[in-house]
Order: C-alpha cells, then sequence, then structure tokens
C-alpha cells in the first residue's frame, strides 16, 4: 500500500523521471481529464497525442486509489478497493507507440453486470509513458511519466447527500478551511468558490471530489482577498455528476 501527499484533484498526474521536465520529459496529451460511464453512456475514447519531439511509447493498465477521511489517498490493491470498476471495464489496445505530432485513440467499453448495487464505481486508467529526450544531436536518458485519469461506473440511480460541514477562515494566513461530508452510495465531483459580500470571487477549487471510500475530505483555499468581514462558500456539482449546489455563510 502506498500513501501519497494530499491532493485535491482526482485527476493525477505521478511523475517518475530521469531527466529533468524541462528536457524533455514524456509529452503527451489527452482529450479527457476524466470519465463516467452510465447506462446510457457505454463506449467513449480516449485521444492521446504527443507534443514531444521523439515517439512515446504507453501503456495501458487500471491502477486504484482510496480516498481517505480527511485529505489523504492511498494507493491499493485492487482486492483492497472500495467499490472499483475495473471488473466493469474493459479497453484496446493496451499499448501505443506514437511518433511525434500524432494522434492514438484507445477505446474503453462499460460491460454491465448482473445483481450489481446501485452506486458510483472508480478506477483510474494509468497510461505509463515512455519518451527519449532529444538535446540538440544527442539521445538524454529517456523519461518515463504515469498519468493516472479516474474512470467512473454509475449504477441505476445511486441516492445520497453531499454538504459543507465547516468552514472556517483565518485573516492571517487569508486561508479558508473547508470540511465537505457525504452519505450514500454515490461519489461527489465539483468544484470549491468562495465569494465576498460583494459576489467577487476570490477563490476556487475546482476537481473536489468525495468517492465512496470516504465520509468527509477537508481543502484549503487560499484567499485573493479577505477585506469583506462575510463570505459565502459555495459546492456546486460537476453538471455530468449532478445538479447539487451549497452555499455556507462565513462570518470574520
Amino acid at each position: 500500500m502506498k500513501k501519497l501527499t494530499s491532493i485535491s484533484s482526482i485527476l493525477l498526474c505521478v511523475l517518475s523521471m530521469q531527466v529533468n521536465a524541462n528536457m524533455g520529459a514524456a509529452q503527451v496529451q489527452f482529450n479527457q481529464t476524466r470519465f463516467l460511464f452510465t447506462e446510457k453512456q457505454r463506449t467513449q475514447s480516449l485521444e492521446m497525442t504527443n507534443m514531444g519531439n521523439a515517439k512515446a511509447d504507453c501503456k495501458l493498465g487500471f491502477v486504484h486509489y482510496n480516498q481517505q477521511n480527511g485529505d489523504g489517498v492511498i494507493e491499493v490493491e485492487k482486492q483492497q478497493a472500495i467499490a472499483p470498476a475495473s471488473h466493469l471495464l474493459r479497453f484496446s489496445p493496451r499499448s501505443v507507440s506514437i511518433p511525434k505530432d500524432r494522434s492514438q485513440t484507445a477505446r474503453l467499453v462499460f460491460r454491465r453486470r448482473p445483481n450489481l448495487q446501485e452506486g458510483d464505481y472508480l478506477s483510474y486508467i494509468r497510461m505509463q509513458c515512455v519518451q527519449e529526450a532529444i538535446l540538440g544531436q544527442q539521445n538524454a536518458l529517456a523519461a518515463t511519466v504515469n498519468f493516472n485519469i479516474p474512470v467512473y461506473v454509475r449504477i441505476g440511480d445511486p441516492k445520497g447527500s453531499v454538504k459543507i460541514e465547516s468552514a472556517h477562515i483565518d485573516k492571517q494566513s487569508k486561508v479558508a478551511s473547508i470540511r465537505v461530508s457525504r452519505e450514500g452510495s454515490r461519489a461527489w465531483v465539483g468544484s470549491l468558490t468562495v465569494t465576498d459580500s460583494s459576489g467577487e470571487e476570490v477563490a476556487r477549487l475546482k476537481n473536489v471530489t468525495l468517492s465512496q471510500a470516504v465520509t468527509f475530505r477537508d481543502f484549503k483555499l487560499p484567499l485573493k482577498d479577505i477585506s469583506s468581514n462575510q463570505f459565502i462558500v459555495t459546492y456546486q456539482e460537476d453538471k455530468e455528476f449532478g445538479k447539487a449546489a451549497i452555499n455556507y455563510n462565513v462570518k470574520l
């Protein structure tokens, strides 16, 4: 089991490189930052584009992470994962070689299985890309970069609730500390914003996620301005996942 440092985004980019990023790390871009599969959306594509100056060789596979109450994330084996989605998904190809300035596409398919409980299932598709860095007329050591993209599968119409449990603003550090909690069998994916009494946004955090593995998560948002004596913290669910919107008033 590997414990990762605190992350706010469910999009993980774990770098394991033998050369400096400016010297030619694997420069592969993707057309998706996450996937959500449902009964009506069973097939999707991941397009990988090589923006580097040499070909990139990428291997694809599933990995699993469990969020922890608070702000931690742990990499786990499939057997330890809470509500994993990998057994419901198929993809091909499992490896690609992408010439520079070209793209390759992988196809992901959700395969419904009988007797599944309603809920949101989650795994991550990992692209392990190796690219040789070219420096002038010489080849440098290869760089390996792991890109991990969350893949959600929603079974049925899972029920649940989300709320802002607490929010506190520290005037000295200009940081808002926010706890968001959840109940039920569904995951929550959205954003947190802080606005002052004039309606001006002073902080925003995207990809605020709560999976089935947790009952609450803690977030810290640096504020651009704290001259106001009253703020509104808002959690807004991303529209592809739902329509939840919750406000929480904070007075200094």
